[in-house]
């Protein structure tokens, strides 16, 4: 078995009849150990002399994170959306102008209210988190931290 740090690809030579110039030859034991260690999570990258070794994945840029959270709470919005009936939230919020069903609007006008309500709230907390503030949180936690829908209250 062989690894190319240039490709970060393994090679049998059993089946592959090009193989790297740059790669090293490694043991069926190495390479299931780096195989394990991927599947929890972890990079296989290239090391000294071109050996392959595990590393962790870096931590997210500020700008990863602030994307990743912002992805997190538009589903969430979504979903809560979906289990009151509707498409998505953008879906529901068109309904607030909507007169001919009144429940129809009266859900429109609390599910904009509440997009609103929800959006403050995260760009607060990220805000929050970026002057240090507060400590960084998973998308889990700023969701947690968001704003309830309540339908009943307009």
């Amino acid at each position: 078995m062989f690894y190319s740090k240039t490709t970060r690809g393994f090679y049998d030579s059993g089946i592959h009849t090009l193989i790297p110039d740059d790669a090293v030859e490694i043991n069926h034991d190495t390479h299931a150990a780096l195989l394990a260690g991927q599947a929890e999570g972890k990079l296989i990258v290239p090391g000294p002399n071109g050996m392959p070794v595990l590393e962790d994945h870096p931590a997210p840029t500020p700008e990863q994170m602030i994307a990743t959270i912002a992805a997190a709470v538009q589903s969430h919005m979504d979903l809560v959306a979906k289990v009151a009936g509707y498409d998505d939230i953008m879906s529901a919020v068109t309904y607030a102008d909507e007169p001919v069903v009144p429940k129809f609007q009266q859900d429109g006008i609390a599910f904009r209210a509440w997009r609103s309500l929800v959006w403050e709230k995260c760009y607060a907390i990220l805000a929050q988190t970026k002057s240090g503030e507060i400590e960084p949180m998973s998308a889990e936690q700023v969701i947690a931290e968001l704003p309830p829908l309540n339908l009943e209250a307009i």
